[in-house]
């Protein structure tokens, strides 16, 4: 694939701006992006970058992880603090945010930490393209099948 041309890197930046989605996690705070890619989601054109702003804080999300080869989208609630990054996933056909998760890089000044009750958390999985529901439960119950709701010739650990 090639890089996203810059028309389209500032369209998903928009598009993540005017959701209001890091505000609502980041207090407000001003924020620059860094690591703009082509991200691969069943049925569309993804965007993903990572974007990162001074001040730590603490959020329990909800957050949105893919799997399966970008087939299968897990929606969880997971208490984090200290983060300072995050990593935000844009549906270019949809112009909407698809999801966002805690990211950390080994350079930055503070690091996140996830709290110890995120196995009791509750975990959602859904199959992408059809947006049906595969999976409502505990996340330590669907963790060790998530290989199982994987459709064939394609990766759980993405």
């Amino acid at each position: 694939l090639k890089p996203p041309t810059e028309k389209q890197k500032q369209d998903a930046i928009d598009i993540a701006k005017a959701s209001g989605i890091v505000e609502q996690i980041n207090g407000g705070q001003d924020w620059t992006v860094e690591h703009i890619y082509w991200v691969e989601l069943a049925g569309t054109e993804a965007i993903g970058f990572e974007i990162k702003w001074q001040e730590p804080v603490d959020s329990q999300g909800p957050w949105t992880l893919f799997h399966c080869t970008g087939t299968r989208k897990v929606v969880t609630p997971v208490d984090w603090s200290g983060i300072t990054r995050l990593t935000v996933y844009v549906d270019m056909n949809s112009q909407s945010v698809a999801g966002h998760a805690v990211m950390s890089d080994e350079n930055d000044k503070h690091q996140p930490v996830m709290g110890s009750g995120h196995l009791d958390s509750v975990a959602k999985v859904y199959d992408i393209e059809s947006g049906e529901i595969l999976y409502d439960g505990l996340f330590k119950d669907f963790t060790s099948s998530l290989r199982q709701m994987c459709p064939p010739g394609t990766y759980d650990g993405d």
